[in-house]
């Protein structure tokens, strides 16, 4: 392995060179803006976490704090910039190039090995979690099971694809565990699959040896990607989803031998644009369908791609129409087709209030709220301020204190008095939003959403990383003891089981940096594909940040797409049969 990758160091080497780039133009350094954009962010978030880390807010009127901020933002953007140039000249040339018949066959055996000792990696945590993590949000299947009802606050198409397999698994063997366990294995199969054919995928488009290696490794090793791959959760499904539309936009499609083309023919392009724009229509209607989120960013992203197809025409056009096709097939499925199931829709309002109720609750508990008006008379702002007390990074403990006021019209006046608050004190404002936020962008913050005394299981750990349990109708019997407790601990355990290096692996924050700098790192090299792919990621995520808490399966498709979202803005459009940076 070290031959192949010497090798291909050397390749890069000698074909870098001061040689022009394609069409006669001389080779550019990557950008600096997207670096200084990065740096600026690091130097605010850096700034903000130290002082939470030491105070417990953030001191806006002090020069010092906006000085060390553009301190750390100044020196963030110089180690920005050489890492992209290094990056760019030592790493990105070797990451897509022509691979000879002889090292393809080894690439493939490694290849061919990697994928079975992942299967055999992921069949034993089945074994040991047995019959599976069946858990989060489980009272939607129960509730399907016990009365045919379906629930629109939770997946609709993932309550009656979930429930569909365990009738059908129950009545076949009796039992709900093994109902469960048939459901977690399928669903990790399907989940290793597509971790699997995106490393298929990365090899027919050249990418090196050593990154194969450590994709498998990461894919196989990695807990959190395993745990989660087992996991009922809607969150697992829509990260494969993300996963297969985020390889459609890189242009790690489909395709005889790997070439990365269409078709040589006028008719064959047509037939390449049309089964692009059926893979998208899917993705992008699957995606809508198991997260409320996922339209608005879609819908952004059919704008863009119909700015990029007008401009530019070739697979952008069918990309487009295929993202708007999902989207009008999601609205179908929430609309009519939902009525016609007679799915019942709660009111949203309480959830779309996270923040401002945050805010509220925060200022409150410092007593520093504003005084209510007589429209919001009935809102108890104590009981908001206890809940901020008994966890802040759960919003369900205050905003359900406000959700019956919204429901019963008071939303405008909520609305108006949260602009009152916010605007009396804007700092406090923002350090709440920081604070309920901080383990989506701060990579020593476990999550610790349910860790607070009567929430069952919960009260008496931890972290919230993972609930690595199977709750009812199922119930956990672990056929490998050891390593399922093993597991718990990493799950629930501050200190990650004693093995705090793991905080990483499961931190979103340490997977969102990383999504960022592959965005800032594409953007610097105008490449187009990587922007595509980690900008969806980016905006995914940034949605998130209004939501009621920061849970890592909400971030899982971060997790999930990290290798794809890696060499693509690494290598951008220098794969095989591709133009660099295009996304036709």
């Amino acid at each position: 392995m070290a031959r192949h990758f010497a090798q291909d160091t050397r390749g890069a080497r000698g074909a870098r060179g001061d040689a022009p780039a394609r069409g006669g133009q001389a080779r550019r350094d990557p950008s600096p803006v997207p670096a200084v954009l990065l740096a600026l962010l690091v130097g605010f978030f850096a700034v903000c976490g130290a002082q939470l880390h030491t105070y417990d807010a953030v001191d806006w009127r002090s020069p010092l704090t906006w000085c060390a901020m553009l301190g750390v933002a100044a020196v963030a953007s110089v180690l920005l910039t050489l890492l992209f140039r290094l990056l760019d000249h030592r790493v990105s040339p070797i990451m897509a190039r022509p691979v000879g018949e002889r090292d393809r066959l080894l690439r493939r055996r490694v290849l061919v090995a990697g994928v079975a000792v992942m299967a055999l990696c992921w069949l034993v945590v089945w074994l040991a979690a047995w019959p599976g993590f069946f858990c989060y949000d489980t009272w939607a299947f129960n509730s399907r099971l016990e009365t045919g009802r379906l629930n629109a606050q939770q997946s609709v198409l993932h309550t009656l694809l979930v429930t569909t397999v365990l009738q059908g698994a129950h009545a076949l063997l009796g039992s709900w565990n093994a109902a469960v366990a048939v459901y977690t294995l399928v669903q990790g199969a399907v989940v290793a699959g597509s971790a699997a054919w995106a490393l298929v995928r990365l090899e027919r488009a050249g990418a090196p040896l050593p990154f194969l290696v450590c994709g498998i490794a990461y894919f196989s090793l990695n807990p959190f990607i395993v745990m989660f791959g087992l996991c009922s959760t809607k969150d697992t499904l829509f990260a494969v989803w993300t996963l297969l539309l985020v390889m459609e936009l890189a242009g790690l499609r489909g395709g005889a031998g790997g070439k990365g083309g269409d078709g040589a023919g006028e008719v064959c392009r047509a037939r390449g644009g049309m089964l692009a724009a059926a893979r998208c229509a899917v993705l992008v209607f699957l995606m809508g369908a198991y997260r409320n989120n996922a339209p608005y960013v879609l819908a952004v992203a059919l704008v863009a791609l119909a700015v990029v197809a007008v401009a530019r025409r070739g697979r952008s056009v069918a990309l487009a129409a295929g993202t708007a096709v999902g989207l009008a097939c999601y609205l179908a499925w929430t609309g009519p087709i939902a009525a016609a199931l007679g799915v019942v829709r709660p009111s949203s309002v309480g959830e779309m209030i996270s923040v401002p109720a945050a805010n509220v609750a925060y200022m409150a508990s410092l007593g520093e709220a504003e005084p209510l008006p007589e429209g919001l008379s009935e809102l108890d702002l104590q009981a908001m301020a206890d809940g901020w007390e008994l966890c802040r990074q759960n919003t369900d403990n205050y905003r359900n204190v406000a959700t019956p006021l919204l429901e019963a019209g008071a939303t405008g006046e909520f609305v108006l008095y949260w602009l009152d608050c916010v605007a009396a004190h804007p700092g406090l404002a923002l350090n709440s939003a920081l604070i309920l936020t901080q383990p989506a962008w701060d990579p020593t913050v476990e999550s610790t959403s349910y860790n607070f005394p009567g929430y069952p299981s919960y009260g008496e750990t931890q972290t919230s990383v993972f609930a690595c349990l199977a709750e009812d109708p199922a119930h956990t019997d672990s056929k490998l003891p050891a390593l399922y407790d093993l597991l718990w601990s990493i799950s629930r355990d501050a200190d990650y089981g004693g093995r705090p290096w793991l905080a990483a692996l499961g931190s979103p924050a340490s997977l969102m940096w990383l999504t960022l700098a592959c965005l800032a790192y594409a953007a610097a090299r105008r490449n187009a594909r990587g922007v595509a792919a980690a900008g969806l990621l980016a905006l995914l995520s940034a949605t998130l940040l209004l939501g009621p808490t920061v849970l890592p399966r909400y971030y899982w498709f971060l997790y999930l797409c990290a290798p794809v979202t890696v060499w693509v803005s690494l290598a951008g459009g220098r794969e095989r049969g591709g133009d660099a940076g295009e996304t036709r």
